[in-house]
């Protein structure tokens, strides 16, 4: 989500943040990505946060790199594991990464070669499985080809992912369904996105079509994102999050490593729904929403007596 931002978020804030989830007991993170600067300023900074996180032990760090030079790049900040993002659509492949998909898996065919010569694991991404934003379905032997493809370079697992948010838990059935027939279930990872509020219902059919695996599902930790689960690390030293249960609807809840607290009951009309998070002058805002209020906006300076709704956004039940 950094790229989509016109302002740059510093390489001191990014570090505290790595470091935040690897206190909190993540033991698998992608810090960042070595692409272009040119095209991405906003992860020009990779090697600074790499060079700047306290590793632990336990923990894997990775990094997204595109082709050779990014390589080179990851494995001079002595990055553990490297990603690659293939596309299951051409279209997509050729905007994304400017390359066919034939294209991409010659780049990634030599880049996954060094990868694995200095000893680096490699994991595959695969984009817009589910769906794509220029050509619409994407047929699920599309998807199954391309898997094997990607398991053939020597990637140690593949994420067939929802890159746009449009999968839904029957089309995620039919799609396992098919894949687990032709690939083991243990290479196979998932990644959603809750565009559409659908992301934790299709967690829930990845988990009852057999990919079981914690570590096989994707978690999006920060204010960027619509993924199943949101973070946002503060300067408080806290990660603060919320959880959702039928009886008191939204909470706010912190931890710091093993000391998790409820902070407020957000609504205690049930609401559900996305919320982000930003920081801005010592508090925490972020939105919530409910069937009755609609969208609402929130403040928190940490403490129950100071959270509070600051407005109602919009009382016609958004989402």
């Amino acid at each position: 989500g950094l790229q989509n931002e016109a302002a740059l978020v510093s390489t001191t804030a990014k570090i505290a943040f790595v470091d935040a989830l690897s206190a909190a007991g993540c033991r698998r993170i992608e810090v960042s990505a070595f692409v272009s600067p040119k095209w991405i300023p906003q992860l020009a900074d990779a090697a600074g946060v790499l060079a700047g996180i306290t590793r632990r032990t336990g923990v894997r760090y990775s990094a997204l790199v595109p082709n050779a030079r990014g390589l080179e790049r990851a494995i001079a900040c002595s990055i553990d594991d490297i990603a690659i993002f293939a596309a299951a659509s051409e279209t997509f492949s050729r905007k994304n990464i400017n390359q066919s998909i034939d294209a991409s898996f010659q780049t990634y065919s030599a880049v996954v070669s060094a990868a694995s010569a200095e000893g680096v694991r490699v994991r595959g991404y695969l984009s817009t499985a589910f769906g794509c934003p220029f050509e619409g379905d994407v047929p699920v032997h599309h998807v199954i080809a391309l898997t094997e493809r990607l398991l053939e370079l020597g990637v140690h697992e593949v994420a067939v992912s929802d890159t746009i948010g449009v999968a839904h838990p029957g089309q995620v059935r039919r799609v396992l369904d098919a894949l687990l027939t032709r690939v083991p279930v243990a290479r196979v990872a998932l990644h959603f996105h809750d565009t559409r509020g659908t992301a934790l219902a299709n967690v829930l059919a990845g988990l009852d079509g057999g990919v079981t695996e914690a570590t096989a599902y994707d978690l999006y930790s920060g204010p960027l994102s619509s993924m199943p689960s949101q973070f946002y690390s503060h300067s408080d030293g806290y990660l603060y999050f919320r959880a959702y249960d039928s009886t008191h609807g939204s909470e706010l809840w912190r931890t710091a490593g093993t000391t998790t607290t409820l902070v407020s009951d957000i609504n205690l009309t049930g609401s559900s729904g996305p919320n982000t998070f930003t920081a801005l002058g010592g508090y925490l805002y972020f939105q919530a929403n409910d069937g009755t209020n609609g969208a609402e906006l929130w403040i928190t300076d940490g403490t129950a007596n100071g959270t509070s709704l600051l407005k109602d956004i919009r009382t016609g039940g958004s989402s």
